[in-house]
């Protein structure tokens, strides 16, 4: 049987995460694509954005969320350097002005 391959993103923690359960919807990238299809959402290896611990709680309250019970508390929690979901890329923008100043911190 002849394999799939499928194109993937790799994401710092904790947006891999909130890709991976639809709490991040753009990703904002310095390059454009005319890919549109599945797409793996592999965390990568850097535990950058984990070491503030009230970091993630920030990016929730600003985004007017609330946290969900199941959300990792601890950075030890989040997958790291493995594919952890697989999203469907629909669209892709050019960043203006406007649409970089009303996305929230949680899409950075």
């Amino acid at each position: 049987m002849a394999q799939k391959i499928i194109r993937a993103i790799s994401l710092i923690q904790p947006w891999a995460s909130l890709g991976a359960h639809s709490l991040k919807r753009f990703e904002t990238r310095s390059w454009g694509t005319a890919f549109r299809g599945h797409i793996a959402i592999h965390a990568s290896k850097s535990r950058e954005a984990l070491d503030d611990p009230g970091y993630v709680e920030f990016l929730f309250e600003e985004a007017g969320v609330p946290i969900p019970a199941w959300w990792p508390r601890h950075p030890e929690d989040y997958p790291l350097g493995r594919v952890i979901a697989v999203a469907t890329l629909d669209d892709c923008w050019r960043m203006t002005g406007e649409r970089i100043a009303a996305r929230s911190r949680q899409e950075t």
